[in-house]
Order: structure tokens, then sequence, then C-alpha cells
């Protein structure tokens, strides 16, 4: 019965991790995007690089979030299971230890995901460059709309 804990508990804390990736492409769109006026401005690629998107916020770098606590808590709960007599708290402790670095990198690479980085030549005359996720895909030398948002991302389409 105690390894079928152990294994419900690591079950869960991955399961609720694999929700953490954003989708960050220019057809997604947040809650508070919806809605919203934004502006656009047409122009054209003119170079393309891909890019490493991660889910984390800025600012948000150090900090832990639900992958480290689930991790913490299903090593914590595993450790403790493991230890017999009077150490069961030391396995606990090391299996929580574990858990939570073990946690934090999961959740790191389940919010990552591959993007590019476009400049587009406006036809206005300014030159912009703008990150997103890897849907729609767009090519150098192609026509897109830029949709500029002030309260969600900013995104760009093919015209």
């Amino acid at each position: 019965m105690k390894k079928s804990i152990q294994v419900a508990m690591i079950v869960a804390s991955v399961v609720s991790l694999s929700a953490c990736a954003p989708r960050l492409g220019g057809n997604d769109y947040s809650l508070s995007g919806t809605g919203e006026i934004s502006q656009t401005f047409v122009g054209t690629v003119t170079a393309v690089r891909p890019v490493n998107l991660t889910g984390q916020d800025k600012g948000q770098d150090g900090k832990l979030g639900v992958g480290a606590v689930a991790g913490a808590a299903a090593g914590g709960v595993a450790g403790s299971l493991i230890g017999r007599g009077a150490t069961p708290w030391i396995t606990g402790t090391l299996g929580a230890l574990a858990g939570g670095a073990a946690g934090h990198m999961i959740e790191r690479k389940a919010t990552e995901q591959q993007g590019f980085e476009y400049t587009v030549k406006l036809d206005q005359g300014d030159t912009i460059t703008i990150a997103q996720g890897a849907e729609p895909a767009i090519a150098v030398g192609q026509r897109v709309r830029v949709i500029h948002s002030a309260k969600d991302r900013s995104r760009i389409v093919p015209a």
C-alpha cells in the first residue's frame, strides 16, 4: 500500500505540471485580451530566428513554483515511508529536498516551448522585433499584420 501512495503522489505531481505550459502562438489569446481593441500594423518579415520560450514570467527566476511545491510534498511523503524506526523524518526531509528540486526542473521543462523571433519592416517605415510561439509558421518575405496590444501580448499573423 505504501508503494501505491508513492506512485499516486508522483503521478499527481506530473499530471498537474502538464497543464503549465502556456500557449504563446500568434493565434492564442488570454482571457484578458478578449474583446480588447488593439492597433494593427502591416509589414514584411525581414528575419526569423528560432528561440526558446519559457513559461516563467519576468521576475519569477529563483522563485518556487507549483512543480517545486508538489515535488517536495510527494518526495517528503515518499521519503518518510522509506524510513524505519526513528529515521522517517530524515528520509522524509531528504525526499522533500530531492522531490522539490526534481519538481522544479520538471516544471521548467514542461513550460518551455520552441518559438521564433521575427523582425518586421512595417509599411510606415519602422522596424520591430517580436517573439512568439511557433504557430502560425511565418517565413522571411511574408506579409504580416502586427497586432499591438496594451493589455494582452502583441503578436504577428499572416496578412
